[in-house]
């Protein structure tokens, strides 16, 4: 006979209901530079802030998008035509 301790196998259940986004569009606060992040190198969320690792260093960045790696580069792309647009605008009226 066996008299090892018999325990029922535990079903994991995910804590949060919804799945979490694939990437992340951040911008590091230190630079002011915009990046997409995979899932994998965020280490701590505080609300639209994060915690992320860049080159084996924790850098904190305020989180702008999350989605898919499409979503995200299709909003920084829409950032970045708004940005130029503006900085032509005020060339032509400082002119």
């Amino acid at each position: 006979m066996n008299n090892r301790i018999r325990t029922q196998k535990k079903v994991y259940t995910p804590t949060t209901s919804a799945p979490e986004p694939e990437c992340y569009l951040c911008r590091i606060i230190e630079t002011g530079e915009c990046m997409i992040v995979h899932r994998s190198s965020i280490k701590r969320i505080y609300d639209d802030t994060a915690e992320i690792m860049v080159y084996d260093r924790r850098i904190e960045a305020t989180i702008e998008y999350r989605g898919t790696r499409d979503e995200c580069r299709r909003v920084w792309e829409k950032k970045e035509e708004g940005q130029k647009s503006n900085n032509v605008d005020e060339a032509n009226d400082s002119e």
